[in-house]
This record gives C-alpha cells, structure tokens and sequence, in this order.
C-alpha cells in the first residue's frame, strides 16, 4: 500500500488520466497491446461456469482487464480527487446543485458520502442555491457499474416517491448502458469517469483460448498483480519510446 505522500503525487502527475492513476495504485489492469495484438497476459476470473468437457470440474472465466474496487477503498484520497472529478462533470453537463447521494456496494458508499459532503460544502458557501428543492432529486452511485443493482435501487427509491435522476460511477465496463439506463420512468442519465470494458470469456473463446494453451494467464490477479503492473510499466516505456520516435 502506498502511502498518501507517493498517493498525493501520484494524484498530481496523473491528474484527469484517471487509468493510469488506477493501474498504479493495482486496482485496474488494462492488458497491453501492440496494435490489435495483446503483449500482457490475460486474467483469470472467480466466477466459473460447466466443464464441456466432463460436466464435472468448473472452469474459471477468462478476462483481458480486471478491476479490483477493494484496494479503492484503501485510498480515501484517490476517492476524494475522483469524486470532485464526478461533480465537476455534473455541474457542467447537468446542472445539479443539490441532490441526495445513494452509495450502492462498499466503494459506492465511500463515493457517495464523500460527493455529499463536498456537494453540502459548496451549497453553504453559496447562498444562491435554493436547498429546498434538492432531495427529491436521487443519485445512485457505484464505484463499477452493475446493472442489477441498481434497478433495484431505482425500484425501491419509485416506492418511496423518490426519482433517481443520475448515475454516478468510476469504471463502467458494460458495452450495452453508456450513457444511460433503462428504466421505467424513462432514461436516467450515466457519468462515469472511466470506461474499460471487462468482459469475461470462456476458455475456448477465440479471444483467450491461445493465452489458456500456452499458460498466459494470471489466474489470481489481486495476489499477484506485481507481474500486471510490470507488464503495464515495460508497455508504457516501450510507448514513450514509439512516442519519442515518431516526434523525432
């Protein structure tokens, strides 16, 4: 774990690349690639599915990214400079100047009690903010988006006469819901910071099935992500040099 001065810096140079700042601190891999080809190993996922073979042994999902919101939640800095990145957002785009945050999972709890407080100190030092008209309007906020969830979040917020009206997240991997959600009050609207899509593969998917024949997987990423974030730091100098080259 790395302390809040190395964070703090990390913050600085990372500034809005909100991947990099992830894949430094181990809670994203994204696998490198050289054009369309991966040079990074492949990830093995917990969730499993039946052998085809036997029927018997499961067999663990197979994925090119792997995002690990536990180790987020080491980093209550890094969730403050995301969090003030999401409000910036929806100031510009929506115009929400009051509103009540909904945390959904571990990481999403954080988030959303961290955007209320710093939405709550910005609406104390403007007066010009009506405070009266704000908590009928929802947040629903997740550190990843998952779909599930969140229905039901926004189901039983209908029960209570409350309407979400915008989702927060930090990484949404899903390819289906990119700016919005369906639901049946109509399309409530999607920020997110980052999206990296995390689809999981079976072992015989043509994606991953050359990287399951010759072994190149790391099947338990959150214990060995040391070999991840090598591969990332020799793709990012290799790069840097293609970079340099070309401005040369």
């Amino acid at each position: 774990m790395k302390s809040n001065v190395e964070v703090l810096r990390l913050i600085k140079s990372c500034g809005d690349n909100f991947v990099r700042l992830l894949q430094k601190l181990g809670i994203l891999y994204v696998r490198p690639k050289r054009g369309l080809e991966p040079i990074g190993p492949a990830v093995g996922r917990q969730s499993t599915y039946t052998n085809p073979v036997n029927g018997e042994e499961p067999l663990h999902y197979v994925s090119e990214n792997y995002y690990n919101g536990k180790v987020l939640l080491l980093y209550p800095l890094v969730i403050k400079h995301l969090a003030q990145a999401i409000l910036t957002q929806m100031n510009k785009e929506y115009a929400i100047k009051e509103a009540e945050f909904q945390g959904l999972g571990p990481g999403g709890e954080m988030l959303a009690h961290i955007l209320q407080l710093q939405m709550d100190k910005l609406l104390s030092n403007n007066s010009s903010i009506n405070s009266d008209n704000g908590r009928d309007k929802v947040v629903l906020v997740q550190d990843i988006l998952e779909p599930i969830p969140l229905g039901k979040a926004i189901e039983a917020n209908r029960n209570k006469g409350k309407l979400a009206s915008l989702i927060c997240t930090i990484v949404n991997p899903d390819t289906c819901f990119t700016d919005f959600i369906h639901a049946p009050q109509g399309p409530i609207m999607l920020i997110t910071l980052i999206k990296e899509v995390l689809v999981r593969y079976r072992q015989d998917h043509l994606l991953v099935k050359a990287d399951v024949e010759s072994g190149n997987i790391i099947w338990d990423p959150k214990n060995e992500w040391d070999k991840l974030a090598k591969v990332m730091e020799e793709a990012d100098v290799e790069s840097e040099r293609e970079r340099q080259r070309l401005v040369v």
